[in-house]
């Protein structure tokens, strides 16, 4: 019998209309790389522009969109799951209901530079309210340059993604997302629960982030003047730009 493992959350998209967002993570201690396109054969047309934040596990995808809603601050855009062979992970998921398939390209400006490959499958399963979305690339990528997976911040993995609702909805069936993926990397807070957690009325989102020195998280964000809360176990973030606070934690108390 084929058992196919619960697949990891591989990366977070935001989308915006200009450098807000990618100044935001910068301003937080994170490495960003330089700007990059995305075409894809499905859509010949389009080109849309990034640039990334990768972590030794986990990437987060700044794209730039002039068409994205005027959305201030900006919220994520999903939660994406990695899969090492989409075909039969599609072939396991084929009674759901698909929403789309497509292949994406990413180019950088510099013509040395490696290309990197993606095959993306969403559904109209949900996780985390956004659309179940599996995506099959190498990782680490292999157009990753020396150095932009080490971040002032030591920023070393994308932990969960937790969103905030006014109550929870009774979701009919959620027995294939529970099979397919790891919904441990995602979570669902009531309101209340969400803002004694994180300290914030806000906002409506966390990422968690594994960090190798707490102390270098504090230094940047004091650096940054971005508003935080540090306690002795945690800091917590607030950058004004977006619908998220970012929770520090070290990975040694993991």
């Amino acid at each position: 019998m084929f058992t196919l493992m619960l697949l990891p959350l591989d990366h977070i998209p935001f989308v915006s209309r200009d450098d807000t967002v990618l100044c935001a993570f910068m301003k937080m201690g994170f490495t960003c790389s330089p700007l990059a396109t995305y075409t894809s054969p499905e859509f010949p047309d389009v080109i849309w522009k990034t640039n990334c934040v990768f972590l030794n596990k986990g990437w987060f995808d700044l794209l730039r969109d002039m068409a994205a809603p005027v959305e201030s601050p900006t919220s994520p855009g999903g939660c994406i799951f990695l899969s090492d062979g989409l075909p039969a992970t599609v072939t396991a998921i084929s009674n759901s209901d698909a929403q789309a398939s497509y292949t994406l390209i990413r180019q950088w400006s510099a013509p040395e530079s490696a290309t990197e490959i993606f095959k993306v499958a969403s559904y109209r399963n949900r996780v985390c309210q956004f659309p179940l979305t599996i995506i099959e690339h190498d990782w680490p990528c292999r157009d990753i340059k020396p150095g932009w997976q080490l971040h002032a911040n030591s920023a070393v993995s994308l932990d969960k993604l937790t969103r905030c609702v006014e109550r929870q909805i009774s979701n009919p069936d959620t027995s294939l997302v529970d099979r397919m993926v790891d919904t441990s990397q995602t979570k669902i807070l009531e309101k209340a629960e969400f803002q004694s957690r994180f300290h914030t009325e806000r906002v409506n989102f966390s990422i968690s982030i594994l960090v190798s020195n707490l102390a270098q998280v504090k230094k940047q964000l004091n650096l940054s003047q971005v508003t935080s809360i540090q306690q002795s176990n945690r800091v917590l973030a607030y950058p004004e730009e977006l619908d998220c606070v970012f929770e520090f934690t070290n990975k040694s108390d993991r």
